[in-house]
């Protein structure tokens, strides 16, 4: 045939009625008989909700980066991981007669369908045979993946909270070696450090006062010295005078009495001249004495003088070079509490990072239990939700009739019968000139030729 005429296929379709209505009984009775013999499935959905962690990041700094709706993106890789369902597998003897783990967790990631409802709520649904293992498989999946993800922000917060031991142990020992250091800088400069300047000028002014006092001391006893030399150098002139005149006066008195008597007015007189001049000599060797002696003391004194001047000169001096030299002992010293400051405010921002990690982490173990909640378990179905019989069973006729009619096309297409005069001119090309009528018995009925050549 050039082209499929649909009046002749509806035609073809009318003539083989017969064949083609048993066709599509026998597909109809099978597809029947398969929808009856599909095994029941029933399925169970738990709805968990993830709870938001409070208080909020502006109160306590959280350790745990990752927000529990965030694992959200990744729900499905973490709740069908190999692990996790190999504890369901486990727990609850999924799918026994496979011959592996793999090909029962396989499965069992085949009967679970997840889904996200807004940002912090999932549905996990199980199809099983069983509805009491489907309803059980459908809550123990959230419930082992929830005891995984507290797990996992509990060991971030107690890592968090643990990490910063050793650098602030670190830094604590820093503390104290630069505090060690600190105190032999300051020993070893005593007596120069910038607190101390200011008692090191007044020390320094008070010394150079001394200094000066001392100074006109010493000169004083100078003056006295040369004083006492010269009254001393006076007294030895008069003494050595009087000695000789002393001299004299008893050779005069012994030639005296040896001319005259004792009352003879010249012995006399001799004898009160000599006595005057022993008083007199007497008086001026006593003289002499006490100016020894004050000029010793004069001397003792002006040599004390002189040691405590050079003792002040010498402090004057060590205190100038103290003065000199704070400005470096203070700039040493500066880089040296810098330094300390520094590891300080470190050791102060680690501390304080540490109380609050440790604080993240007693809300974390307090809140970890919040963290998820099942808003509606899963429960035994009391229906299965597959197969769907009356569904199932129409899809079956609606199948049993496409496939008729494709079969009767088919054979309509494949037919080469030439059922009327244009047929037959156009299938053997040549004109038709006589059409043989079609003869009918008094009741209507066709009668085929073989029929009209008996009669």
């Amino acid at each position: 045939m050039d082209g499929v005429n649909p009046r002749d296929v509806v035609r073809g379709l009318w003539l083989r009625r017969r064949p083609l209505a048993l066709l599509a009984a026998a597909l109809f009775g099978a597809g029947l008989l398969v929808v009856a013999t599909l095994p029941p499935q029933y399925r169970a959905s738990a709805v968990v909700a993830m709870r938001a962690q409070h208080p909020a990041g502006d109160v306590v700094l959280p350790t745990v980066s990752t927000q529990p709706e965030d694992r959200l993106k990744t729900l499905d890789a973490e709740l069908l991981a190999a692990p996790l369902l190999q504890r369901v597998v486990t727990e609850l003897a999924v799918a026994p007669g496979l011959p592996t783990m793999d090909a029962r967790v396989a499965k069992l990631r085949g009967q679970v369908d997840l889904k996200v409802e807004g940002d912090d709520v999932f549905t996990v649904s199980v199809t099983a045979r069983d509805p009491k293992l489907a309803a059980a498989a459908a809550n123990r999946l959230p419930a082992i993946y929830a005891d995984g993800v507290r797990k996992d922000r509990l060991t971030q917060a107690e890592r968090a909270a643990r990490i910063f031991g050793p650098e602030i142990a670190a830094l604590r020992s820093a503390l104290v070696r630069q505090d060690a250091g600190i105190a032999r800088f300051k020993a070893e400069r005593l007596g120069d450090l910038p607190e101390q300047l200011d008692g090191n000028l007044r020390g320094l002014d008070d010394t150079l006062l001394l200094e000066e006092r001392t100074g006109e001391a010493l000169m004083d006893a100078e003056r006295r010295h040369a004083a006492l030399l010269t009254s001393g150098r006076d007294d030895a002139t008069a003494l050595g005078r009087l000695r000789r005149r002393s001299e004299d006066l008893a050779k005069e008195l012994t030639d005296a009495r040896a001319q005259w008597t004792e009352g003879h007015p010249e012995v006399q007189r001799l004898e009160r001249d000599l006595a005057l001049t022993g008083a007199r000599l007497q008086r001026v060797e006593g003289q002499q004495t006490d100016t020894a002696r004050e000029l010793r003391a004069v001397d003792a004194e002006a040599a004390d003088l002189r040691r405590r001047q050079a003792a002040l000169d010498r402090k004057a001096s060590d205190l100038r070079r103290r003065v000199e030299e704070t400005p470096a002992t203070a700039e040493a010293l500066s880089a040296l509490t810098r330094d300390r400051e520094a590891t300080q405010a470190k050791y102060e921002a680690l501390l304080g990072r540490q109380v609050e990690a440790e604080l993240a982490l007693a809300l974390e173990k307090r809140q970890s239990a919040d963290l998820f909640h099942v808003v509606a378990p899963a429960t035994p179905p009391a229906r299965p939700a597959r197969p769907d019989r009356a569904a199932g069973a129409l899809l079956a006729l609606l199948a049993a009739l496409a496939v008729t009619a494709l079969a009767g096309t088919a054979l309509e297409i494949a037919d080469d019968t030439l059922r009327d005069a244009k047929d037959a001119g156009a299938r053997l090309g040549v004109p038709v000139l006589a059409v043989v009528p079609r003869f009918s018995t008094t009741s209507g009925r066709p009668v085929r030729l073989a029929e009209q050549q008996r009669t």
